[in-house]
């Protein structure tokens, strides 16, 4: 069973919570926690990923705008 933690706990995102205990701690110091807004944009189709996001709750999902303007989420 896996616990549920709440997100103001270090690893409230399950995949911080499955690395080792010194590979978090590496990474902790480049960790921030920001708000995102309801449909937000995290990346741009072309571009360079500036950011990682670790959603700690909440879904995040991938919109795909065909040429002709229609849209499919995944």
């Amino acid at each position: 069973m896996v616990a549920r933690r709440k997100a103001s706990e270090p690893h409230a995102n399950r995949l911080l919570g499955l690395l080792l205990p010194r590979d978090y701690q590496r990474l902790r110091p480049h960790l921030h926690r920001i708000p995102l807004e309801y449909r937000q944009s995290l990346y741009r189709a072309n571009r360079p990923i500036e950011f990682v996001y670790f959603i700690e709750r909440g879904v995040g999902s991938l919109v795909n705008t065909m040429k002709n303007g229609d849209a499919a989420e995944g």
